[in-house]
């Protein structure tokens, strides 16, 4: 991760964490090695999607199941807000869309402009 985007997150999550979202992480003898961030804020006009904004795990701790523990955790507080699914604006590669839908997530079936990082981002949502 570049030092740059190093630098914004910090102030990005708290963003979120001000509006009601969450973040977790995973450590590793005091390390972080993995985050998952929720935006607080609601969207959707017959759903109520929450915002999945970021998940990360170190390349060194990939397929240990951190991802898949994160993901789980997050559904949780996503439940406890309101929400009745989650989306996903997710990097188009081949390894994280097959990631999200191992977990059951599935192409949005509604989407939502303002969640969209990148306009070649791949949209998926999972029911809560």
């Amino acid at each position: 991760m570049g030092s740059r985007k190093k630098a914004w997150i910090p102030v990005y999550l708290k963003e979120q964490v001000e509006r009601g979202g969450f973040v977790f992480g995973a450590f590793f003898e005091g390390t972080l090695i993995g985050f998952i961030s929720l935006d607080g804020y609601l969207q959707g006009s017959a759903e109520k999607y929450a915002n999945l904004t970021m998940l990360f795990i170190d390349d060194r701790f990939n397929r240990r199941g951190l991802g898949t523990c994160l993901f789980e955790r997050i559904c949780e507080e996503a439940k406890e807000i309101g929400a009745t699914k989650l989306f996903i604006s997710a990097i188009p590669s081949v390894e994280t869309i097959a990631f999200y839908k191992k977990l059951g997530c599935v192409k949005a079936q509604e989407n939502i402009p303002e969640y969209i990082d990148t306009q070649e981002d791949y949209c998926l949502e999972f029911l809560l």
